[in-house]
C-alpha cells in the first residue's frame, strides 16, 4: 500500500492522474466483504454448499481473488470504451478470448515487453516496487499459492505477518 501511495503521488505530479482503489464486492446484505469474514463463512452453492469456506485452496481458482479483484475490475470497467490490461509478453496465455474483444488492449504484449523489461523500465525511472527485492510475485501474504521462497522471505522479514499467516492457516484447518 505504501508503494501505491508513492505511485499515486508520482502519477498526480507527472500526469495529473490518480490510482483508484477498488473494494471487494460487498456481501449480499450490503456489508463490507473482508478476507477473514469470507473465509469464516460457508459455501453458498455447489457440491460443498453449507460447508466452511476456509482458506482458498492451493490448487484451482481463488474465491478471494474472484471477489476482491476480478469482480470489482469487471464492474469498474463495464462502461469503459477501452480497457488496458497489463499482461507482459511472458503471460500471453492469460489473454484468452479477450484478444478478440476490441475493448481490450494489451500494450505490454504488443510492445513485446516481458517481466524483466517491465522491471527495468520502472527501475530506470525510480519507480521500482521494493516488494520485488525479495519476492517474484506480489499478492496476499497468506496465500497458499505462494512459492516457497516467498514464504521464507515472509518468515525472515515480516515475522508478525508470518504469525498471522500461520494463525489463518490453523483456523482454516480447524
Amino acid at each position: 500500500y505504501g508503494y501505491l501511495e508513492f505511485l499515486d503521488h508520482w502519477l498526480q505530479e507527472n500526469y495529473n492522474k490518480s490510482i483508484e482503489i477498488l473494494e471487494p464486492v460487498p456481501n449480499p446484505d450490503g456489508s463490507a466483504r473482508t478476507f477473514l469474514g469470507f473465509m469464516r463463512g460457508t459455501v453458498a452453492r455447489g457440491k460443498r454448499k453449507g460447508k466452511a469456506r476456509g482458506v482458498p485452496p492451493a490448487v484451482g481458482p481463488c474465491w478471494w481473488s474472484r471477489d476482491a479483484k476480478i469482480k470489482p475490475l469487471i464492474q469498474a470497467t463495464a462502461e469503459a470504451e477501452i480497457v488496458y490490461v497489463g499482461y507482459s509478453a511472458d503471460e500471453e496465455a492469460r489473454v484468452g478470448k479477450k484478444r478478440d474483444d476490441p475493448r481490450y488492449r494489451f500494450p505490454l504484449l504488443d510492445w513485446g515487453m516481458g517481466e524483466q523489461d517491465c522491471y527495468d523500465f520502472l527501475a530506470c525511472r525510480g519507480l521500482e516496487n521494493p516488494i520485488y527485492d525479495y519476492v517474484k510475485r506480489s499478492g496476499c501474504f497468506h496465500c497458499p499459492k505462494q512459492p516457497l521462497p516467498s514464504w521464507f522471505q515472509l518468515w525472515k522479514l515480516h515475522p508478525k505477518l508470518w504469525d498471522t499467516a500461520l494463525a489463518i492457516d490453523q483456523e482454516s484447518i480447524e
